[in-house]
């Protein structure tokens, strides 16, 4: 079974910056019901009235802020869950914040635009300065559009969760959060693979950790060149994208070893899972495995460490089916 990462966003703690809400483009798309569970089937509806990209992704916004809500019932009971199908966040009308950006990225692939959905760090409720993070806590998306990167996070975007006394989730939007220009998130925002801050001098963990509601802009990473790592990265087959964003995650912060560990695991399983894997394709997911159980020790998520004893197993079937090959 393929071990997948669960992202959930832990606390949603919105900024008030005030921003223009276009009233006739969210007029357009209060009428336009969930009509089955097949999102591609909703949005050319949803996007008809949009003159270029950008107002089709608004509208897109629009509609997902009248019609999905946040799932406070769910966060409570089960903390990181598995992301669900789209289909059923349509069917529910419910959504945690991956299921969220899962319905912005499906907008951009309808417009064919370039994205990538970004795995990083929020300072949760209770936050206080210096606290480690140990694995990534929530996800938003970056989308290249009119020649340049914006950030959106469609679920920081659609209101503010209290978890104060019972949880409730206000709606209310915060156009803020919707195309924006990656400095203004990075006061709230950090990617877990540096090169998604669009910066070549990338902002530090200790610059994001040193201050409960604020970032010191002052502690910076060494110089990279973000623009060539991520036209490398999308030309990169998916698995070892995987890889490649999990070891700059790993080396940007020593104390979340997750995403490398549950990046080298994943790659294996589905390298052992081939029938008719080669000898080059066994031998690479011996070292997958290999690689995993030696991070798995690593992690402070005993769900992760246990991925070890997995990956031993994994060894073993790999040395056997290569003796077979012999």
């Amino acid at each position: 079974m393929r071990f997948k990462l669960l992202a959930i966003c832990l606390l949603c703690c919105l900024a008030s910056n005030a921003q223009t809400i276009d009233s006739v483009y969210f007029n357009k798309v209060k009428s336009i019901p969930v009509t089955g569970d097949n999102f591609d089937k909703l949005l050319p509806a949803i996007t008809n009235s949009g003159k270029n990209d950008s107002e089709k992704l608004l509208l897109v916004y629009y509609w997902v802020y009248e019609h999905i809500t946040f799932d406070t019932e769910l966060f409570q009971s089960s903390g990181s869950v598995i992301p669900q199908d789209i289909s059923k966040t349509l069917q529910s009308g419910k959504a945690l914040c991956y299921d969220y950006d899962k319905l912005f990225e499906a907008a951009c692939n309808y417009l064919n635009l370039p994205n990538y959905a970004i795995e990083g760090y929020v300072k949760f409720y209770g936050f206080k300065p210096g606290d480690n993070f140990e694995r990534s806590n929530h996800i938003w998306h970056a989308v290249f559009i009119n020649n340049t990167w914006k950030l959106t996070d469609l679920l920081w975007g659609s209101g503010t969760l209290n978890i104060k006394g019972n949880y409730l989730f206000v709606k209310k939007l915060h156009p803020e959060y919707f195309l924006a220009d990656p400095k203004s998130f990075l006061a709230t925002h950090l990617p877990a693979d540096p090169i998604w801050q669009f910066k070549n001098r990338p902002l530090s963990m200790n610059g994001f950790i040193s201050k409960a509601d604020r970032i010191d802009s002052l502690q910076l990473e060494g110089p990279i060149n973000y623009l060539d790592s991520i036209m490398v990265m999308l030309k990169l087959q998916p698995g070892e994208r995987e890889i490649k964003s999990a070891a700059r995650t790993y080396h940007f912060n020593a104390d979340n070893p997750n995403e490398l560990i549950i990046a080298y695991y994943n790659q294996a399983v589905i390298l052992i899972n081939k029938p008719t894997a080669s000898r080059a394709e066994l031998i690479k997911a011996k070292t997958y495995f290999t690689n995993s159980k030696q991070f798995a020790a690593l992690s402070h998520d005993q769900s992760i460490k246990d991925i070890g004893a997995v990956c031993e197993k994994g060894i073993i079937s790999a040395n056997n089916r290569l003796k077979k090959l012999k």
